[in-house]
């Protein structure tokens, strides 16, 4: 049985924290990584970890999302027909043809994206600055992410910054998955 969604967002990073708390060994170093929405997931996570006794990420790794100050005119997708969700996704590679004309998909997912729009539209921005390093990642062909947004991610925090642009749209991190882990590992590896 699958559990409940969270409704909120406080309650969705509580539940991450939750989980975070159950794994990590003491002393273990570790990073955070979010891509979109689950970007502002991670980098409120960050926040909670700050400000609590448990040791901090090393580098938080946000992908394809701008930072909260910035407010960009997005549709209202939690209010949207759920044949208008799947265009949307559709739109920006989030989703394949397959998912488009499967019922048993749409029936199983279209709940939790929902639930997750719901959940951005709900979310109240606000601006932390972190003590752990911040490298964001972007695509070079990403309509609503640009370079410009990304690289505002500097503000928020007091130590290492790095943007890196690759190829492909908002779901480059699908489309180049190696790129990505390519840069994660090297960055992880020298941060040892």
């Amino acid at each position: 049985m699958l559990e409940p969604l969270c409704e909120d967002f406080n309650c969705a990073v509580q539940d991450l924290y939750e989980v975070i708390i159950q794994t990590l060994s003491k002393g273990e170093r570790y990073a955070i990584l979010g891509h979109s929405m689950g970007a502002l997931l991670a980098y409120e996570l960050a926040i909670l970890i700050q400000n609590s006794a448990i040791q901090q990420p090393d580098i938080l790794f946000i992908s394809g999302r701008y930072p909260p100050h910035i407010i960009l005119d997005e549709p209202g997708l939690n209010d949207l027909k759920d044949e208008d969700i799947l265009q949307y996704l559709f739109k920006f590679n989030g989703i394949s043809k397959d998912f488009i004309v499967s019922q048993e998909l749409q029936r199983i997912f279209l709940p939790i994206l929902k639930m997750d729009y719901k959940l951005l539209a709900n979310y109240t921005p606000r601006v932390v600055t972190l003590n752990c390093s911040i490298t964001v990642f972007g695509g070079n062909e990403d309509e609503g992410v640009k370079q410009e947004h990304l690289s505002e991610w500097q503000r928020y925090t007091t130590n290492e910054f790095n943007v890196h642009m690759l190829e492909g749209g908002h779901f480059f991190i699908i489309e180049e998955p190696e790129s990505v882990i390519q840069r994660i590992t090297k960055q992880l590896i020298r941060g040892k």
